[in-house]
């Protein structure tokens, strides 16, 4: 799967809407590897703030030396500048990478609306 199949999947997909409940998520994150059980996550909530605290905090960890994850939404210039490590933004290669293994999570168990979230960015 190359990038434009990439999104072109993930947007048709997202046209089916989410389902309610943390079912969805669930099953494509067991899918996964569980992979979020290894991270160390802050979540950043509210109405005003949340990306200039998240800039903020993104600059300290990495200066502190730690490797930050950062999700940011919406995208300004390109869709992959909402996902990035340590201020570099994910490769359309990369995006399509993981794609291609959601998109197999997705065909062993039922877990589709949760495509949502990723076509969202």
């Amino acid at each position: 799967m190359n990038y434009e199949q990439a999104r072109a999947y993930a947007v048709n997909v997202s046209r089916s809407g989410s389902i309610l409940g943390l079912d969805s998520i669930e099953n494509l994150m067991h899918e996964l590897g569980d992979i979020q059980e290894q991270l160390k996550i802050i979540h950043i909530a509210g109405t005003n703030g949340k990306g200039s605290t998240g800039a903020y905090l993104e600059r300290v960890l990495i200066e502190a030396g730690y490797r930050v994850g950062r999700y940011s939404s919406p995208a300004v210039f390109d869709p992959m500048e909402v996902w990035r490590i340590n201020l570099q933004s994910m490769s359309h290669e990369e995006y399509a990478d993981i794609m291609e293994q959601v998109k197999c999570a997705c065909g062993r168990r039922s877990c589709i609306s949760a495509i949502f979230l990723l076509a969202c960015g």
